[in-house]
Parts: structure tokens; C-alpha cells; sequence
């Protein structure tokens, strides 16, 4: 557990990155939303132009979220400028070798000019007709480049001064290394890869047979979560809102609408209810407008220090108004994976059969939404506000509202619980023993614990009596130990909060115990 709470540290950078991209995405998606221009248009031309450009922008680095995190985790490590750019050259060759050696008859949506790699028939030798595009491998291809290159600038820096190539210097060594090595990784990958789009084509083909179907629609509802967490989702959105395996629909004059979300903005254009598009949107209003509020003021329950509380509470009231505006759920889904994997787990499976039980309660709100994948933002409030003016949808906006209050509470119910009380014991039940003891031994006991406070990733002591404190007890488990001004900040994840408790606990009773002596 201790490995996979070390990766909560590394991912820290990428995440606030990814969460403000997503804020001026959504920011910038609200502005273009028709349904918001009906309250309030912007025609400048200017003003047009600096909303594209910032919505662009955000868009970049949401879809290269996978390079900014394979940059954060090599600098961990190394700490090295010439290592992070060994990382950054080797995840361009990676991509290059990819390039040349994929074939070219899979998916078009499969393919992505990642930074822009691509290359002309024209430029070509080998090639009479097209242009080249890598595969887009998500985080799977920054953790291959991760791999590759620290096992390099690891090898490379040791290297003895008599060895075979000892005249070049070490940094262009663990440079052309990492480049020489990503670029053969990447052309093996190239073989490999199409195995797996074939398998995920094969499982949309499945779920597109029937989806009307509610184990479709669960299967749907857990795979569109997965893959959007490796950086894949827009493969998957792309032909189900937009392609015949989403649903098909002809409208009176004739014109034929494929995919969900293309129907649904089609039939709403034309004032056309009662048809079945959207069944692939609801939960998003659910999730970003209840869900993901729930979760956010559970998670701020865990910090205990007033001060920090109060500062950190406009940043929970703009994160909730974030979230019920335009949706934030991808930063949220990538914190918890990499801090609280069982809270992922339980939301998952919760999003899952929101997928499957939604349609059959009649319960369908759509998304009116034509343009680019990346620049999608389903399930924003806005969207409501404008239906609830529409008879037709009233009943299943009423419905929508009582299961999104549901799910406020379980969100908040099962968060809770598991800060408090399940980070450790839920799969171990024997190992909260264990830990707290091997905490108190390296604090020097209960007594010497002056004051103790908690966040949702670590706890904050300080001590009377600094030389009877020895970190060394719990190095196995702590990823993390710091002294601050504050204390010394131990980061135990999740379960942070829970030894904040135990340990406030046995502090109180053993002050009540020396007052009745």
C-alpha cells in the first residue's frame, strides 16, 4: 500500500494542472453552450477568439495530461533537467515508431497527431498515398516511457569511467539511451496495440447491439469511466454520439441523425420529445451536480486545523459550484484512483448502474452539443434549467432530482465512512493495530505528542521532545516525512484521517486518566 500511496505524491502537479484545464474548459464550454446563449449571447468577434484560444489551450492539455504526468514523475525521481528531457524526447520517439510501423486501415478515431507528429506520402519513400498518425496510448505510453527512461538514467549513472563509450557524456548517454529504446518500444507496440483496439471494438460492438439492454448500458457506464481515466474515453464518445452504433434516427424531412448525442441535439432543434436519445448522458448530470459535491465536503471533513479550514473553504464552495456548473469529474476521478482506489471502485460501480437503472425510469436528458470530442462537457446545470420549461421532461427532471439527493447522500455516507473509519480495516482489519503502534513508537508514545492534526493525505504533529522521535519505525509505510513550521507532516494517504482520530482518542483519555489521578 505503501507504493501505490507514493504515487498520491506524484500525481499531485499533473492533477491541479488537469483541474484547472478543466475549470477553463468548462468555463469556455458553458459560453458556447446553446442552451446559455439563449440568456446570453457574445458575438464580439475579439472576445470569440479569446474564448476559442482558451478553450484550445485547455483542451491541449487535458489530452496530454499522460506526457505532464511522465515529466512530473521522471523529475521526482531524478530531480534532473536533462533527464525530463531524455522523458520528453524518448515519449516523441515512442510515438514515432509507433507512426511507421502501425497499421493504417484500424479506426480513424484510434490514431492522434500526438504534438503534432505526422507524415506525408509525399515525404515517404515507403509510402505512395495518405499520412502516417501514431496511435494514441494514453497513459499506458507515458508509463512505458517512464519505465524505460529511468531504467536508463538509473543504468547510465552508474556507468564506470572506463567503460566502452566513457568519452560521451553521461547526460547525451541517458538522452540517445532513453531515445534509442523508446523508439523500439514504440515500434513493438505498434504489433501489440491493434490487439487491443480490436478487443474494445469488438466489446462496443456488443454493447451497441442492444442498448436498450441495462447490461449493456452498465458495461457502457463502467468502460466510458476506465478508459476517460487511461485517456481513451474519446474514441468511445466519438462513436457512440456521434456514429449509427450510438442509435440512428430519421427525422420528418428525411435527414438521418447518428448517435446519441447527435439525435438528441437534432430533436431538440426541432422541438421533437419521446424518442430515446440521451440514455448515454444522464448520469453526468447526476454525478457532476450531486456526486461530486457530496464527495468534496466529505473530503474537507478530514481537515482538522481551523486555520487551514478556513482557507481552504472558498476553494470547496468554488470546487462544488465548479462541478455544478460544468462538471469536474475527470480530476476527481484521478484523485481518487491514486488515494483511495476502494472509493474509485465504489464509484465506479455506482456510475455503472446509474448507466443501466436511469433508462428504465424513463429517465433520459440528453446533451445538445456538435463539434470536437475533446471540447465536450455533458452534464452541466445549465442544460436543466432550460428543459425545466418543457411539460414533457418535468417528470423526469422531478425524478432526476430525488435520485441525485439519493446519491448526495450515499456519496457523503460512504466517503465519510471511509476517511473515518475504513482506509485501513476494510481489507485488513488486523493492521490499524499494528500501524498505530508503530506511529506512537516513532513519536516517542502518546505523551510526547504536543498537538496532532489531520488532512485527507497526511497528519501533522508536533512533539515536546524532538529526540525521542525515530521515522526510521515507520519508513515502510510513510511515503512521505517533512518538518515544517507546522510539525512534522507524516503522508499516510487516506488513512490519515483515521490515525488522527485514534491518536486524539488516546491523547484525551489519557489526559481525563491523569486528571483523576
Amino acid at each position: 500500500m505503501r507504493r501505490w500511496n507514493s504515487f498520491s505524491e506524484l500525481i499531485y502537479f499533473p492533477l491541479e494542472v488537469l483541474y484547472i484545464a478543466s475549470i477553463i474548459l468548462g468555463m469556455t464550454g458553458i459560453l458556447f453552450n446553446p442552451n446559455f446563449q439563449i440568456f446570453f449571447s457574445i458575438n464580439h468577434p475579439f472576445i470569440l477568439s479569446i474564448l476559442d484560444m482558451l478553450r484550445y489551450l485547455s483542451s491541449f492539455f487535458i489530452q496530454n495530461f499522460p506526457l505532464i504526468f511522465l515529466l512530473r514523475a521522471v523529475y521526482r525521481r531524478n530531480e534532473d533537467g536533462m533527464v525530463i528531457i531524455a522523458a520528453f524526447l524518448a515519449y516523441l520517439a515512442f510515438h514515432v515508431g509507433i507512426m511507421f510501423f502501425a497499421p493504417t486501415n484500424l479506426a480513424p478515431e484510434t490514431y492522434s497527431a500526438v504534438l503534432g507528429l505526422r507524415a506525408s506520402a509525399n515525404a515517404l519513400a515507403t509510402r505512395d498515398m495518405g499520412i502516417l498518425m501514431p496511435f494514441h496510448t494514453g497513459i499506458i505510453g507515458a508509463l512505458i516511457v517512464m519505465f524505460i527512461t529511468r531504467t536508463v538514467a538509473r543504468q547510465l549513472k552508474t556507468r564506470s569511467p572506463y567503460s566502452l563509450f566513457s568519452f560521451v557524456d553521461k547526460n547525451v548517454s541517458i538522452i540517445m539511451g532513453s531515445v534509442f529504446y523508446a523508439l523500439f518500444a514504440g515500434v513493438g507496440v505498434a504489433f501489440i496495440w491493434p490487439y487491443m483496439i480490436n478487443f474494445l471494438q469488438a466489446v462496443f460492438s456488443f454493447i451497441a447491439r442492444d442498448l436498450n439492454n441495462p447490461i449493456n448500458l452498465f458495461i457502457y457506464g463502467g468502460l466510458d469511466r476506465v478508459l476517460t481515466i487511461f485517456n481513451f474515453s474519446d474514441w468511445m464518445h466519438q462513436l457512440f454520439w456521434f456514429t449509427s452504433m450510438g442509435g440512428n434516427w430519421v427525422d420528418p424531412l428525411g435527414a438521418v441523425f447518428n448517435g446519441d448525442v447527435a439525435m438528441w441535439t437534432a430533436q431538440l432543434a426541432q422541438n421533437i420529445s419521446g424518442f430515446t436519445s440521451g440514455k448515454l448522458i444522464t448520469p453526468y448530470y447526476i454525478l457532476n451536480i450531486f456526486a461530486v459535491p457530496a464527495f468534496i465536503l466529505a473530503a474537507y471533513q478530514t481537515y482538522t486545523d481551523r486555520l487551514v479550514r478556513r482557507r481552504l473553504l472558498g476553494f470547496v464552495i468554488a470546487s462544488i459550484l465548479f462541478s455544478v456548473l460544468f462538471g469536474t469529474l475527470l480530476p476527481i476521478e484521478v484523485f481518487l484512483l491514486f488515494t483511495a482506489p476502494l472509493l474509485f471502485l465504489f464509484h465506479l460501480m455506482f456510475t455503472a448502474l446509474l448507466f443501466a437503472i436511469l433508462p428504465t425510469f424513463d429517465i433520459i436528458i440528453g446533451y445538445r452539443f456538435s463539434g470536437a470530442i475533446s471540447v465536450a462537457t455533458p452534464g452541466s446545470i445549465i442544460d436543466l434549467l432550460v428543459l425545466m420549461r418543457n411539460p414533457f421532461y418535468q417528470r423526469a427532471l422531478i425524478i432526476l432530482l430525488f435520485i441525485g439527493l439519493m446519491s448526495f447522500l450515499l456519496y457523503y455516507a460512504v466517503t465519510s465512512y471511509y476517511y473515518h473509519k475504513g482506509a485501513i480495516s476494510i481489507i485488513n482489519p488486523n493492521e490499524k493495530e499494528l500501524v498505530i503502534s508503530e506511529l506512537l513508537d516513532s513519536l516517542g508514545q502518546v505523551g510526547n505528542i504536543k498537538m496532532i492534526n489531520a488532512s485527507i493525505g497526511k497528519i501533522i504533529v508536533q512533539v515536546h521532545e524532538r529526540e525521542r522521535v525515530d521515522f526510521s519505525k515507520i519508513h515502510h509505510r510513510a511515503t512521505k516525512i517533512v518538518e515544517t513550521r507546522a510539525g512534522y507532516a507524516i503522508s499516510y494517504g487516506a488513512s490519515s484521517y483515521m490515525l488522527y482520530e485514534i491518536i486524539s482518542k488516546l491523547k484525551q483519555d489519557g489526559l481525563v486518566l491523569n486528571e483523576g489521578k
